[in-house]
């Protein structure tokens, strides 16, 4: 009597390997715009927590909190504690501050922030009402746009200090926000 020789033989090696090519070549795309997508939402998230974060240093060491957004370096957002009555763009002499955060530019790559940069520079968190004012000293909503690709995110700064993420109705859709 012969040995029986266990194993697969070629021909069910190679089927399982063209199933297994098949289902890669389905996956992969998806996976591509899961990760864009996740990529929108991670920075998305850290952000309104950072600048919620910011307006509750500002109430709580009743001092300007404000913002430094420079994309030429890498450290793309910086917000600083200074006193209510220093300028923001003054960073010399008792106006130095004490920095809270910093957003460098590696942890928002290749994701993008539009307009963000020359609205929110130089803006601050009133540290008596809570509310945020810009450069131009108006009270004013502004909306700014986070996207990566074809997925896209909108934060909107109310004026009263209060931020909403939320899905453009241009772009594709990003779970768990509401639409604009």
């Amino acid at each position: 009597m012969g040995r029986r020789v266990s194993g697969f033989t070629l021909v069910e090696l190679l089927v399982t390997l063209a199933v297994l090519a098949i289902v890669l070549a389905i996956a992969v795309p998806n996976m591509s715009g899961f990760i864009a997508k996740q990529r929108v939402s991670r920075l998305s998230d850290t952000l309104v927590s950072n600048l919620q974060f910011a307006r509750l240093e500002a109430i709580k060491y009743n001092q300007k909190v404000c913002l430094a957004v420079n994309p030429d370096t890498s450290t793309y957002l910086k917000l600083t504690r200074k006193s209510i009555d220093c300028d923001c763009s003054t960073s010399t002499g008792t106006c130095a501050g004490q920095s809270s955060y910093e957003l460098s530019k590696t942890e928002i790559s290749p994701t993008t922030l539009s307009s963000f940069s020359t609205e929110l520079n130089n803006a601050y968190i009133d540290p008596v009402r809570g509310i945020w004012t810009f450069s131009s000293n108006q009270f004013t909503n502004k909306s700014f746009d986070i996207s990566n690709s074809d997925k896209q995110l909108r934060l909107k700064l109310r004026f009263n200090g209060q931020m909403q993420l939320c899905n453009p109705v241009s772009s594709k859709k990003v779970g768990g926000y509401p639409a604009c």
